[in-house]
């Protein structure tokens, strides 16, 4: 079984101070925090706490003995890095998401400086029969000039001017950016808020750039491709994925316990279950509530002999379970969650998104409302059916290497998908399983079904072969 670590925080002062430190308050429920929900767990508290502060004197050059909660924050990222890397490959890794909290207000040109170092590695740059401009170049020239001009920046919509110029930025400047009948977009989708490469003119004049075209660069790391095969042979791991799960629905709750008694007397059994939330059909003001059909859910595993003892279990809050209108969602807390069970021998409390690391595989799972956000920022849409949105969803979210491409102006560090997953797993009541598809050849775009509102539908992955179905409890 693993064992949950807890530490008190007079006991956190006394190991860090030894070693000279002074943990500040916030800086103490970092390390109370991680210590609870690491998963794979520590061996011990005394490996935890000697990591953390080999990493800090070593890395970290403090201006005094006093350690906030940014730094310590930084001191946790640093320990789940190395955690990932040093793996074997083929054990389970969680990796939550931690909001930064640097008080930035472009971030999206933070990210756009690393989607640039690699467009310019590009031969068609590097060759220099192409260059792009930077803004600042083409806004500081003489009146009266119009020169054509590649530019590479961020697309937005100032909704502050009364007709909602379109600009697009970069780290020297922006500048307005018009479209015309003649525009050539390149891609099917074309959204507000995301990272485009503009070929045109710009009229010094007029201080405004005229585009020719529009479209997307090529994602920033080619990773292997892909191969979804069509062969049932087990050899890699077995991961159940379900989500919508309305654990105030009785149906629900009895159609889980199919698949539960289904998944228990099967050789060999899952390796892992990822539930996506919401967890009720309704977003449950009291707190106490929620938990007690949390708590439900585990005694209803716990039923399950073999697979609350040996299978891996994974809780993902759904967009609605816990405040905030903004990813990313915090893991459950104890008071959402019964964390002291044990009855489920290996769980695992996840953010929203999370990452997930297993047979050499990695796997990005994210519950939120994108179309409807997606749907307002649209400047060009040429998708004849679902299936080829689905399939230019993936290549918008792959070539800007993050997830609120074309959704916001609002790029969080944390949710930067730079180093493309195998497989981008996506829970929207607005999307639907039409929308599987592949991009470049080896990103793929899952859509989760509602486990509740779908039938329940749910997904089974295979690690090797690279393998996925659809799968249903029938009534």
């Amino acid at each position: 079984m693993a064992r949950v670590l807890r530490i008190s925080r007079q006991e956190v002062l006394k190991r860090t101070q030894i070693s000279g430190l002074h943990l500040m308050s916030e800086a103490v429920s970092v390390i109370q925090n991680e210590l609870v929900t690491a998963f794979p767990p520590f061996a011990s508290i005394d490996e935890f706490i000697k990591l953390f502060i080999d990493i800090l004197v070593k890395d970290y050059k403090l201006n005094s003995i006093l350690v906030d909660k940014q730094i310590a924050q930084q001191v946790i990222d640093e320990i789940r890095e190395r955690r990932i890397t040093s793996g074997t490959g083929n054990e389970l890794v969680v990796k939550n998401v931690v909001k930064s909290e640097d008080n930035v207000k472009k971030t999206y040109l933070k990210h756009l400086s690393l989607l640039r170092q690699h467009l310019e590695k590009h031969p068609i740059f590097q060759s220099r029969e192409f260059t792009l401009s930077p803004i600042d170049n083409l806004i500081t020239l003489d009146k009266d000039l119009e020169v054509e001009c590649i530019v590479y920046g961020f697309l937005y919509k100032d909704k502050t001017k009364i007709d909602s110029e379109f600009y697009i930025e970069d780290n020297t400047g922006k500048v307005p950016i018009v479209f015309s009948e003649d525009t050539q977009f390149k891609d099917d989708l074309i959204p507000s808020n995301s990272f485009v490469l503009v070929e045109g003119s710009y009229d010094s004049a007029k201080d405004t750039l005229f585009a020719d075209s529009v479209g997307h660069t090529s994602p920033a790391n080619l990773q292997e491709n892909i191969d979804l095969s069509n062969s049932l042979e087990r050899v890699g791991r077995m991961v159940v994925v379900v989500s919508d799960i309305h654990l105030d629905d009785k149906q629900t709750l009895d159609k889980l316990k199919t698949m539960l008694t289904g998944y228990d007397s099967m050789v060999p059994i899952p390796d892992l279950f990822i539930f996506v939330g919401p967890f009720v059909s309704q977003t449950c003001q009291d707190i106490t509530i929620f938990k007690n059909h949390m708590k439900n859910l585990v005694k209803l595993i716990a039923k399950f002999n073999k697979i609350s003892r040996l299978s891996q279990f994974i809780f993902v809050p759904g967009f609605h379970d816990n405040e905030g209108n903004d990813l990313p969602k915090p893991a459950f807390t104890v008071d959402m969650f019964p964390t002291s069970t044990t009855k489920l021998a290996n769980y695992h409390l996840a953010t929203n998104p999370v990452n997930i690391y297993i047979d050499n595989r990695h796997i990005c799972l994210a519950a939120f409302p994108y179309m409807s956000r997606l749907e307002q920022n649209i400047i060009n849409d040429n998708c004849d059916d679902t299936q080829q949105l689905g399939s230019s969803i993936i290549k918008l979210i792959s070539s800007n290497g993050h997830l609120s491409s074309g959704l916001s102006r609002h790029y969080e560090s944390c949710l930067s998908v730079f180093h493309i997953p195998d497989f981008i797993i996506l829970f929207d009541s607005d999307m639907n399983e039409a929308m599987d598809s592949k991009a470049y050849d080896y990103s793929h775009l899952l859509v989760l079904p509602s486990f509740s509102s779908q039938q329940f539908k749910f997904k089974v992955f295979y690690t090797e072969p690279k393998h996925h179905d659809s799968s249903q409890i029938l009534s």
